[in-house]
């Protein structure tokens, strides 16, 4: 009878250790499976943010080369004339 209980005890030992590698395994595969998951998430939203900070980069880029290119002849026209060469005198 002894023996039998002993038996016993360590089979539930040995199902209790089995069960309990087990279900650590699934739970630490699921958190890997979710760290994974949040980790693509916070990825694309790093891109997607990336993405519009160089489109409105490019987009003012694009203005200033713009404003450059309308105000490039207008300035190089007023330093020729003698009005702006009274200014840039010394006195």
């Amino acid at each position: 009878m002894k023996e039998a209980r002993e038996q016993f005890l360590e089979q539930r030992d040995a199902a209790v250790l089995l069960q309990s590698t087990i279900r650590g395994y699934w739970i630490r595969k699921e958190f890997q499976e979710q760290r994974d998951a949040a980790i693509v998430l916070q990825s694309n939203w790093r891109a997607l943010q990336e993405r519009r900070h160089l489109r409105r980069v490019r987009n003012m880029v694009s203005s200033v080369t713009k404003i450059q290119a309308l105000v490039s002849p207008i300035l190089s026209q007023s330093f020729r004339t003698k009005e702006c060469d009274t200014y840039l005198t010394w006195g």
